[in-house]
């Protein structure tokens, strides 16, 4: 009879929760944001599915979507891959090998990205202000009108938020609860987002210097493990792209072969007529004028547009200044 109440009891005791039921239990307003995120995204898709440019990438689109069908098709990787930054492309040809070159299923998969990214803002809102700023913080990126629009586009805008928003968020918890692993993931995170977009790199090369004197405090051993282990992570995911890039177009590097040509678009004597070009004639001009001066390759082309904003800095350094001034 003692035992029958005993177990009668624990039955009534409330049962420990799991992880996965105490996160839902207390972040299920988050939840609730991801999920209108979501839905809102998905019918943006659908109201975009009858513009003809919506199954029809074209510019940048088009040189994502060609660059990764041939990667899934199996003729392997292109100088496009290493013209643009490589993640974008390249996971674009990863969904479309699972999916059968889908561009509906790649989409989905950047409205499912968007969504997250929704959710990650009230996190990281959340870690800095109120809970109530932090929800409206990600209701408002939830409903930002521009990055719906991109993110139904076949560009690297929709991945370029989510790391923007993902690496102070792993920043901070790195901080606050150093480990090897987790300082191995932020490295290798930072990685990810440069290949993502390039423009990351000076901020990732403050944050590392800053975590690992957060981190490190006033010892100097722990602050030169902390940034070794952050970089051996950076590393992990940049050398193959570099090694990549060896293989295929003989140059080691992991930042792309565009980096001169969009330098150079801002920084000339015409800027504003480079800066507003649009496709068409004009724009191949100005594309494959290294290759009328002779340039030939990817590499060699980037360096010719870097000479050509020092020329343009070393003969008028005011109007160089002017310009960056004004931008």
């Amino acid at each position: 009879a003692k035992k029958a109440h005993a177990a009668k009891a624990d039955q009534r005791r409330p049962q420990p929760e799991t992880g996965v039921a105490r996160f839902i239990r207390t972040r299920r307003p988050e939840l609730i944001l991801f999920a209108v995120a979501l839905g809102l995204r998905l019918l943006v898709l659908v109201e975009l599915s009858d513009c003809p440019s919506f199954a029809m990438p074209l510019v940048d689109s088009e040189i994502y979507d060609r660059a990764a069908r041939g990667l899934a098709e199996g003729r392997g990787l292109g100088e496009a891959f290493y013209f643009q930054p490589f993640l974008y492309p390249f996971s674009l040809g990863v969904v479309y090998a699972l999916t059968g070159s889908s561009i509906i299923a790649a989409k989905v998969v950047q409205a499912l990205v968007g969504a997250i990214t929704c959710a990650l803002v009230a996190f990281l809102g959340a870690r800095l202000f109120h809970r109530t700023t932090a929800l409206l913080a990600g209701g408002l990126t939830a409903i930002y009108g521009p990055l719906l629009f991109f993110e139904t586009e076949l560009v690297a805008t929709g991945w370029t938020a989510f790391w923007s928003v993902l690496l102070p968020l792993l920043l901070l918890v790195a901080e606050r609860r150093p480990s090897r692993a987790r300082l191995l993931v932020t490295g290798a995170c930072c990685g990810l987002a440069v290949l993502t977009r390039p423009t990351f790199l000076p901020f990732v090369m403050a944050a590392i210097v800053w975590l690992g004197i957060r981190v490190g405090r006033r010892a100097l051993r722990a602050l030169l493990a902390t940034i070794a282990l952050i970089v051996v992570g950076f590393l992990s995911v940049t050398m193959p792209v570099a090694w990549s890039a060896l293989t295929h177009t003989g140059e080691f590097r992991f930042l792309p072969a565009s980096g001169g040509f969009n330098l150079f678009l801002g920084n000339n004597p015409d800027r504003c007529a480079t800066l507003t070009i649009r496709p068409g004639q004009e724009w191949q001009e100005v594309v494959t004028s290294p290759r009328a001066a002779g340039a030939e390759g990817l590499w060699e082309e980037d360096r010719w547009f870097r000479s050509q904003v020092m020329e343009f800095m070393v003969q008028a350094p005011g109007a160089c200044c002017l310009g960056i001034g004004e931008k």
